[in-house]
């Protein structure tokens, strides 16, 4: 009965390796999609007016810290990504090409 026990534990066990394993490549396939991009730092006044009205709107306290574009291998923008400082806290907002906000 131990041994069948410790069997059934060492399958359980070696399950839950191959899942976590298969996760981690699932997640490492989908991070190389954007291999090919790269972030350029710009003026925060090159911004869309969409982004920095949408962030000075939102937040009146909100300063623009840094701001990049998201550029493909081809040089078109796929993005923007804008470091802002609110109340003593820093925080990163990414945006789509068009200026919308992306979770």
């Amino acid at each position: 009965m131990k041994k069948v026990l410790f069997l059934f534990g060492f399958a359980i066990a070696m399950l839950g390796v191959s899942a976590n394993t298969l996760n981690f490549a699932s997640i490492t396939k989908v991070e190389n999609k954007k291999e090919d991009e790269k972030k350029v730092e710009i003026p925060a006044t090159s911004l869309p007016d969409k982004i920095s009205k949408g962030i000075t709107d939102a937040n009146k306290d909100s300063k623009i810290v840094k701001a990049f574009k998201v550029v493909d291998a081809k040089g078109a923008i796929s993005g923007y990504e804008v470091v802002v400082l609110t109340n003593s806290k820093e925080e990163t907002l990414k945006f789509d090409k068009n200026g919308d906000h992306a979770m």
